[in-house]
């Protein structure tokens, strides 16, 4: 069983992930319980997720690529997979949240010049 620490550290890093699955995997044995904590946090490191410090949420994992992408993922300095809107998208409600500051305008003006085929 996982302490709740390496539990969050493990979802972020996604439980999909091979090298996460071993460590889970890992987990069970009595030999290696205590030294699995530690391995998540090494990972954490390697990737680039400050484990002391983790981000509130992790980068999307298993998407499909976007109809119309906009930049890509970053967790840390971790550069994940390309986001943007699809065509389902399109056909509902879009929401942007976030703290003042954080650029929740100029997304959206990158949203409006990608579907008028501007170049940003």
């Amino acid at each position: 069983m996982l302490d709740q620490q390496t539990f969050i550290l493990v979802r972020l890093l996604g439980e999909d992930d091979p090298q996460v699955r071993s460590l889970l995997w890992a987990a069970n044995s009595p030999h290696m319980r205590d030294a699995v904590p530690g391995m998540v946090r090494a990972l954490c490191r390697e990737r680039g997720i400050d484990p002391d410090n983790p981000p509130a949420f992790g980068l999307p994992a298993g998407l499909p690529p976007p109809e119309y992408p906009l930049g890509r993922a970053k967790c840390g300095d971790v550069l994940g997979g390309p986001v943007g809107l699809g065509d389902a998208d399109t056909r509902g409600h879009v929401g942007f949240f976030g703290a003042t500051g954080m650029g929740k305008s100029t997304l959206v003006r990158l949203f409006i010049l990608a579907f008028a085929g501007a170049n940003p």
